[in-house]
């Protein structure tokens, strides 16, 4: 698999389709007591293995490849793909950066979130309107109509917004947390094997402006210690949370079924689908298989970001 390449020619199509379609086809009618989840974390941090587990148990709906060409009118793609699936999809799991390769295997829907959040960029700050709750929730709602039953969505910007989503009820979020080396490893891997220059970010971004960067390692320790700064600030991670379940990757891969089936709970949806579900997960080790040095490098990265960043505060 690999990145494929977004031509203006194919990016005019979809905005054609997308104001085609809106024009002739209806929003369903609000008949369900609408419920959706936002999968939230960091990059590689397991928010995609969270995402296909789900989809996989066939007990919620979920944007995919087929959907995600309705980004303007996402209930016209949910009509597409509801008549497309079966009641246990049969995900690939095969994901690069979070992409995947097969029909109805999940997508990140990020034409969306970046639309109803205000995004022009995969950042945290916005760049455009006021970010409208009520609009976003309406629309969820709308899917979950077409779905007829609770949807599941794996979106990074809730980290920004996650207070204005909180306040209109109705949703409800899972962070998948990770260990930080392991996170800022796999990241610096995928640049890698993408071939993404040294200086140039890549994947989602944090508040924080960026500095200059002498390697790899560097831009990725920041990008992670800023995106943990900025979930750790939007009370995503609170222990006291109704609304929010939290899956630590290493449990996750212990016990898929368990962890998975929680998530459901807490969305309200059925929980037989978790029998499709593998017993257990082999965990990837990405910051074993960096060397002795680049893994150290990495670490003392991390560590001169954190302490930058509270050097600022104890400033202020």
């Amino acid at each position: 698999m690999k990145y494929g390449d977004k031509t203006d020619e194919f990016e005019a199509f979809l905005a054609s389709l997308n104001l085609a379609v809106r024009d002739v086809v209806p929003p369903p009618l609000l008949d369900v007591p609408p419920v959706s989840a936002q999968i939230v974390g960091l990059p590689r941090s397991g928010t995609t293995l969270v995402y296909q587990l789900l989809a996989r148990t066939g007990e919620v709906g979920y944007p995919s490849n087929v959907m995600a060409f309705f980004h303007e009118v996402p209930w016209v793609g949910a009509r597409l793909q509801r008549q497309l699936s079966t009641s246990h999809p049969t995900t690939s799991f095969e994901s690069i950066g979070g992409r995947t390769r097969e029909p109805l295997d999940p997508h990140e829907f990020g034409y969306f979130w970046r639309r109803v959040c205000g995004h022009d960029a995969n950042s945290l700050s916005s760049s455009r309107e006021p970010f409208d709750a009520t609009r976003l929730k309406h629309e969820l709602d709308l899917v979950a109509s077409v779905f007829q039953r609770p949807v599941v969505y794996k979106n990074f910007l809730a980290m920004a917004h996650a207070p204005a989503m909180r306040a209109v009820g109705g949703l409800q979020f899972s962070v998948v947390i990770r260990d930080s080396l392991d996170v800022a490893a796999s990241l610096l891997q995928l640049r890698r094997s993408l071939g993404v220059p040294a200086s140039v970010p890549f994947a989602v971004q944090p508040r924080a402006v960026a500095a200059d960067f002498r390697s790899g390692a560097e831009i990725v320790a920041w990008q992670v210690a800023e995106l943990e700064a900025d979930l750790a600030a939007s009370g995503l991670t609170d222990a006291n949370a109704t609304d929010v379940i939290v899956a630590r990757y290493a449990e996750l891969c212990r016990n898929p079924r368990e962890v998975i089936g929680s998530i459901l709970e807490m969305m309200g949806a059925a929980t037989a689908g978790v029998a499709q579900l593998p017993v257990a997960i082999t965990p990837a080790a990405p910051a074993q298989m960096l060397s002795r040095e680049e893994r150290a490098e990495l670490d003392r990265a991390l560590t001169a970001v954190r302490e930058r960043r509270d050097a600022k505060k104890e400033r202020r």
